[in-house]
């Protein structure tokens, strides 16, 4: 299975990782969890809410966002920012 960018698309994609999207695709993730955020597509989100970068209905958030998800009891909650 090969995966190859749309040239006919209207999207923004400047820094977009053709491969690491690929491969969220060929997995089914719903995720991509990266610390090199250049490999992010651009930010969705209205100016004034917190970023948001989604491509075609994957999400691409950082590691601390992520545990975030994983660790809190109520999707709607945060867990507190570690200090050092």
């Amino acid at each position: 299975m090969s995966f190859e960018p749309c040239t006919r698309l209207k999207v923004r994609t400047t820094g977009l990782s053709w491969a690491l999207w690929a491969t969220a695709v060929a997995a089914h993730a719903n995720f991509v969890v990266s610390a090199n955020t250049t490999d992010f597509p651009p930010n969705v989100a209205e100016p004034a809410d917190h970023p948001r970068h989604v491509y075609f209905g994957i999400c691409y958030i950082e590691p601390a966002e992520f545990l975030n998800l994983v660790w809190a009891d109520d999707p709607s909650d945060v867990a507190p920012e570690p200090t050092e």
